[in-house]
């Protein structure tokens, strides 16, 4: 009976520690305090319940002129302070012309989300942008459709310590983006946009869930496809009642007058 109690203790004594471990793990991963040892999709798993997710795209003019990156920052900041967006893309045109620029928006808006304590994903939309997001402390680099092939040298040279997002306009795009470790998507076009003004085919709304769809069905339960093109408070719930996992705005936020205001609006939408 003794020796009964002694196991017993020690049975526990095991399970505590482990608990202990994995609680302090999951607060060093939530806070981005260590490199991760899988890919980032665990920041989206973990937050499986806080669907729809809402990303912000910055103009390509964002980091034209000092007065677009204040103005950009400044809306940028108002829907931060709701703690609704999940993720901030920064993309740009002429990344070597605006290098300086670009670097100064980043480290701005980088350093507004450590202040504030806000839980939220700051992306580069460059594909040889990974020096400056580990330069810049940011959490990863996004990738377009025709560079998907570079995902997985762009992981190992990484060593998985940064989020790597791409966009797709075809489920046979998202499939290749998924096999070569890809962690979320922005899949589009799916309304009429500004930001391609001469595109005339769109894809659709349905795309992103069928592609999300596809992606249960191969395996790869946990990479969120974001609805991009031309969304907005009143048709942001179409891809959402169609599978996809949230969406990816930018004149809709960025161009409001009260972009805190349009963010929590895009988000009650969402939810209905």
């Amino acid at each position: 009976a003794i020796w009964r109690d002694v196991e017993m203790h020690c049975h526990y004594q095991r399970l505590w520690k482990l608990s202990l471990l994995c609680c302090c793990w999951w607060y060093a991963l939530d806070r981005n305090r260590t490199p991760w040892c899988y890919c980032y999709s665990g920041f989206f798993q973990r937050r499986k319940l806080q669907q729809p997710f809402l990303a912000l795209v910055t103009e390509p003019d964002a980091c034209s002129s000092y007065e677009r990156i204040s103005e950009t920052a400044a809306a940028l900041e108002k829907a931060l302070q709701t703690n609704l967006v999940t993720l901030v893309s920064i993309r740009i045109l002429q990344i070597q012309e605006q290098q300086e620029l670009l670097n100064q928006l980043c480290s701005r808006i980088k350093e507004f989300i450590d202040r504030e304590g806000i839980s939220c994903l700051l992306i580069v939309n460059y594909v040889n942008g990974t020096s400056m997001a580990l330069e810049h402390g940011l959490d990863g680099v996004h990738v377009k459709e025709r560079d998907i092939e570079t995902i997985p040298k762009l992981r190992e040279s990484l060593k998985q310590q940064l989020i790597i997002g791409a966009s797709v306009h075809s489920i046979e795009s998202a499939m290749q983006a998924a096999a070569c470790g890809v962690d979320y998507l922005f899949v589009g076009t799916c309304f009429e946009t500004k930001s391609h003004p001469d595109k005339t085919a769109f894809e659709g709304p349905e795309l992103p869930g069928q592609i999300q769809n596809k992606l249960h069905e191969m395996g790869y339960p946990f990479i969120p496809c974001f609805a991009i093109g031309g969304i907005d408070e009143q048709n942001c719930v179409v891809p959402i009642n169609a599978g996809a996992s949230g969406v990816a705005v930018i004149r809709a936020v960025l161009r409001s007058p009260n972009p805190a205001q349009a963010t929590l609006a895009l988000h009650q939408r969402m939810k209905l």
